[in-house]
Order: structure tokens, then sequence, then C-alpha cells
């Protein structure tokens, strides 16, 4: 079911390809008020929402907390209202989402791992090469 009332539009696509194919832009449907990069931040929030809910299992995870600005309440052509609204709920949703990352993901164990063994980060890789190349080094210029 694909509704066609609002600026972003939603496929149905494999789980590898979410965040990038999941959610687009309709920009023919942002309404004028809406600035294009407001217009994707709600984009990229949203995105990181369903990341959050279906990739990360926070299902029961809300914005309940989140302060709606100055005052507390949406008015229709305060747009300076709707931005800041809009930049809270952001910021909300990128803090946490960095929080599960760290802490309950282990993101810079992870890493760290990555590192030691994808890049040989202590240092392997060059012990690796000049065993390999010093039979080569040590022969005679010729």
């Amino acid at each position: 079911f694909e509704t066609k009332e609002f600026f972003v539009a939603e496929k149905s696509v494999p789980d590898e390809l979410l965040w990038e194919s999941k959610y687009t832009l309709r920009t023919e449907m942002i309404p004028q008020f809406i600035e294009t990069d407001v217009a994707k931040r709600v984009l990229t929030t949203g995105k990181a929402i369903n990341f959050i809910r279906d990739v990360c299992k926070e299902s029961g995870w809300s914005l309940s907390n989140v302060s709606l600005g100055k005052g507390e309440s949406l008015v229709y052509g305060n747009e300076n209202e709707i931005k800041l609204t809009i930049q809270n709920v952001a910021n909300k949703t990128q803090e946490y989402l960095l929080k599960l990352l760290y802490e309950k993901f282990k993101l810079p164990l992870h890493v760290r791992a990555i590192k030691r063994y994808l890049l040989l980060g202590q240092g392997d890789f060059a012990t690796h090469l000049m065993d390999m190349i010093g039979p080569e080094l040590s022969k005679r210029a010729s």
C-alpha cells in the first residue's frame, strides 16, 4: 500500500537496500513552505527512525520526550518553528541511534577488529611484506 499524499514515498525493497531505496523524496509534493533541505532532513530522520525500529529491533522507542521548540506547538505559517521542531527531532534521533550503535551493538569494538584483521593495523602487513620480498632484496644488483 503506497499513498501519494506525502512528499516521502515508500517502496518495497529487500532488507539490504533498506537505507538507500526504501524511502525517497517526491520533490513535486514538497509543500512550498518547506525548504528542500528541511524535506531532506525529514527523509533522513524517518530513515533513521525506521532503522532503529526495524533493524535495531527497538520497536518500543518513541520521540515522546522531544521538545517541539519554543512554543511547544506547531502553528501553520510559522516556518521557523517547523524547522526548529524538525531539527530537534533529527538531533534526538541521531543521538539515540549513535547510542545504540556504540553501546548496544559495540561499534567501536567491531571497527577495531576490522582494522586489525583487514588492515593489519598492528604492523603484520609490513612484517609479512618484508618477509616476502627479503630474498629478492638480498640479491646482488645486476
